[in-house]
């Protein structure tokens, strides 16, 4: 019998995006993705940029994936726990697992009794497969709802041992990661494992048709630090100029390309507290919670640091007691910036940094 089809908006979100030909490929990333299946559940976790969704898709690509394959992209309205669920289990359904025969009104009808009665169905269609199955959320930190994240947590501790959950996020989520971590039931790919190295950095701007010195790509790798967005960017920027490499001695966070992208991706998306003390903090090298107080004329940066640290934003700790802190260059005196620096913070900025050094 024909599988009934579903509709184009839903159909969009059961598919990972298409591999790309002029996607450099990672070897080892796909690698250590591949290694990371060895364990239940794996987390990859960065800022905008780092390619998190491509290398997964350039995964599913391969050769060494699961061969079941269940995607779905999330959105605001996986908040609420019957779409998110009927989106689960269409995914499931569609990648030969059995749920029900009509999925919808199967999570629908049991809405107030997911974990005894859906779940516990879903879980049980996984494990009845015969074959290893990969389950891929892409843009998991949508789901903020504690209702949600609770059955999350649940359907993770009852995960059948054919299946492998991958969380694709730009945030962390909020699930139980310490205990899944202490279990060794989690393997994590974060921005320093998704940071291009010099050799996929050279792959790229070659593929491009810029020619760069190896002095200018190890400036170029300072600038942005491996970050993928950054550096596409900037083989963009290069493009058909005659001086590339004074072009990356100055190129920045300024950069036009640059600017837009960190406007749209990042700050945009920010609550008007994080974005302003953002851009006030983006004229200082390094800083602390203390220094932070005392240049903006507040008391809560400490909550907002841990805020911007756990959303993984362009936030790096610089000690192993997450002190003292720096944003990623690209982002440091980030565009906009100066129309935001008042006098009385510009004079903040001198004092506090006489006084720390």
């Amino acid at each position: 019998m024909a599988r009934k089809p579903v509709d184009s908006l839903l159909e969009a979100k059961l598919h990972p995006p298409p591999a790309r030909t002029e996607w450099v490929v990672r070897t080892r990333l796909l690698e250590e993705l591949q290694r990371a299946t060895e364990r239940p559940v794996t987390l990859i976790a960065a800022p905008a940029g780092y390619g998190k969704t491509t290398v997964a898709t350039q995964w599913l690509a391969s050769d060494s994936h699961p061969a079941a394959v269940a995607w779905i992209s999330l959105d605001t309205s996986d908040n609420d726990p019957v779409r998110l669920w009927t989106h689960i289990a269409t995914a499931l359904d569609r990648a030969g697992c059995v749920i029900a025969r009509d999925v919808s009104g199967f999570v629908a009808t049991g809405r107030h009794d997911m974990l005894t009665a859906v779940l516990p169905k879903i879980v049980d269609g996984i494990a009845a497969l015969s074959e290893d199955i990969a389950l891929l959320f892409d843009d998991f930190e949508i789901v903020r709802s504690t209702e949600c994240n609770a059955q999350i947590d649940f359907f993770i501790r009852h995960l059948p041992v054919n299946a492998h959950l991958v969380l694709i996020t730009r945030a962390d989520p909020i699930l139980r990661l310490g205990r899944m971590r202490a279990a060794g039931q989690l393997s994590e790919i974060r921005a320093d494992d998704l940071a291009f190295n010099v050799q996929e950095a050279s792959s790229l701007l070659v593929a491009d048709g810029v020619e760069l010195s190896s002095v200018a790509v190890s400036e170029l790798m300072h600038r942005t630090e491996g970050w993928p967005a950054g550096l596409y960017l900037a083989a963009l920027s290069l493009t058909g100029r005659a001086d590339p490499s004074e072009f990356v001695h100055h190129f920045s966070g300024s950069n036009r390309f640059i600017g837009d992208y960190l406007t749209e991706e990042v700050l945009s998306r920010l609550s008007d507290e994080a974005r302003n003390f953002i851009l006030d903090m983006s004229i200082v090298d390094r800083f602390s919670a203390p220094l932070c107080d005392h240049m903006i004329g507040g008391s809560q940066s400490a909550r907002i640091l841990r805020e911007l640290e756990h959303s993984n934003l362009f936030l790096i700790p610089l000690d192993d007691e997450e002190r003292w802190f720096r944003f990623h260059h690209l982002l440091a005196r980030s565009p906009g910036a100066p129309s935001k620096w008042s006098t009385r913070a510009g004079q903040r900025c001198f004092t506090a940094a006489r006084r720390t050094g």
